[in-house]
């Protein structure tokens, strides 16, 4: 009997054990296929629908641009100062500034400024590439401006500058009275070089002070004419003058005649104001007198010389009867 009631207990407890194994097996299976379903994509008639969220793609990071940096060269310039002689000046000024072309003219900045050593070189180092001007002095010594390319693919560079003796030229502008005159254009007429110069640049033109006088002071040896312009006057020339002269230049301006008219149209006779109108004087190299007419079509040339004279106009489809017109001051 007691055999009976143990064999029905073990009997029992496989059983509940049996059951606690389905149960827990149907659990775990139940779980695993939600887990699927959920994971599982949509039908297509479901991933097309207006309704379905759309799928999120996650778009390729883009690198962030590393910012351009401008490469700039530099040359290493070395530039050459000897006389007319061909042998080097130590000590000499050179003048570097930078400009955009070579024809153009170097602005007011202050240059850069190097001094010749014994063998007659200045070195200009770290200079960017591109055009500079370039000019040399020591003492009366003058270089001419000279402008050159710096180029990137040579870093070292050489220019030779050659310095030139210059002389001082000095006069005053008078009337017929004796009186300065004032503010006085005076120009180089005529230049007869007494040798080859390399200088270009020397000025050609001055303006007179308060008391008359001008001064050149930078104008290669040889020998020179000048011409003075000055309103009211006639122009005045002076005679041949020699660089190292130590006798002081005078020019004589006498006081000119005046010519005035009107400009009218021809077909309207209405009077033409603002036109251009050119004085040549005959047989002259002096430079002509250039006017306006006023609003009434006035005009009036005045510090003519003796001499015959053409009168020239032209203004857009305007032009003097017969184009130009000739007159004699007395």
């Amino acid at each position: 009997m007691k055999n009976g009631r143990l064999a029905y207990l073990v009997l029992a407890g496989i059983l509940i054990l049996a059951l606690l194994c389905v149960l827990l097996g149907w659990f775990y299976l139940s779980s695993t296929s939600s887990g699927q379903k959920r994971d599982a994509p949509l039908p297509v008639a479901e991933r097309d629908s207006p309704s379905a969220a759309p799928a999120t793609v996650a778009q390729p990071s883009t690198p962030t641009p590393r910012p351009t940096v401008p490469q700039v060269f530099h040359a290493h310039l070395s530039v050459f100062v000897h006389d007319n002689a061909g042998l080097p000046v130590p000590g000499a000024t050179v003048q570097l500034k930078y400009i955009e072309t070579p024809d153009t003219e170097p602005n007011d900045m202050v240059p850069h400024a190097e001094t010749t050593a014994q063998d007659g070189v200045a070195t200009f180092s770290g200079i960017p590439w591109g055009y500079v001007w370039l000019y040399a002095e020591r003492g009366n010594l003058r270089s001419s401006t000279t402008s050159t390319r710096l180029h990137a693919r040579d870093n070292f560079q050489e220019v030779i500058l050659k310095l030139e003796s210059t002389a001082v030229i000095r006069g005053i502008v008078v009337n017929e009275s004796g009186e300065p005159v004032a503010g006085a254009d005076v120009v180089v007429s005529e230049k007869d070089l007494t040798r080859t110069s390399a200088r270009t640049d020397s000025p050609d033109a001055e303006v007179t002070g308060e008391d008359g006088s001008f001064a050149f002071d930078t104008l290669p040896e040889g020998v020179y004419k000048f011409t003075a312009f000055a309103d009211m006057y006639a122009p005045g020339e002076s005679q041949p003058i020699a660089t190292g002269s130590t006798t002081e230049l005078v020019i004589r301006v006498t006081r000119g005649s005046t010519v005035s008219g009107l400009v009218r149209n021809r077909s309207t006779d209405a009077p033409i104001s603002e036109f251009p109108l050119t004085a040549w004087k005959k047989g002259s190299s002096m430079r002509p007198k250039r006017i306006q007419s006023g609003g009434d079509g006035a005009f009036a040339f005045s510090g003519l010389a003796e001499g015959d004279y053409e009168i020239r106009g032209t203004h857009e489809h305007l032009v003097l009867v017969e184009g130009s017109l000739d007159i004699t001051v007395p």
